[in-house]
């Protein structure tokens, strides 16, 4: 897997777990939507660390694919 392919991964499973955090926040499951924001908690800093990996490999003049 390619570096931005594991980045579009990553965007695509926050996608994923906001609409479930939306729809157990709707249905008025609080410990599914807890346990679903979370979750995207996790994403969103596994996300942020790969930009800042991907930013200082562009900064050392790497390629990122």
């Amino acid at each position: 897997m390619t570096f931005k392919e594991e980045i579009i991964a990553v965007q695509g499973r926050i996608a994923k777990a906001q609409s479930e955090s939306d729809a157990w926040r709707a249905a008025g499951r609080q410990e599914k939507y807890l346990e679903a924001y979370s979750h995207i908690a996790a994403l969103d800093v596994q996300l942020e660390r790969l930009r800042r990996q991907g930013l200082r490999a562009s900064l050392r003049g790497g390629r990122q694919a």
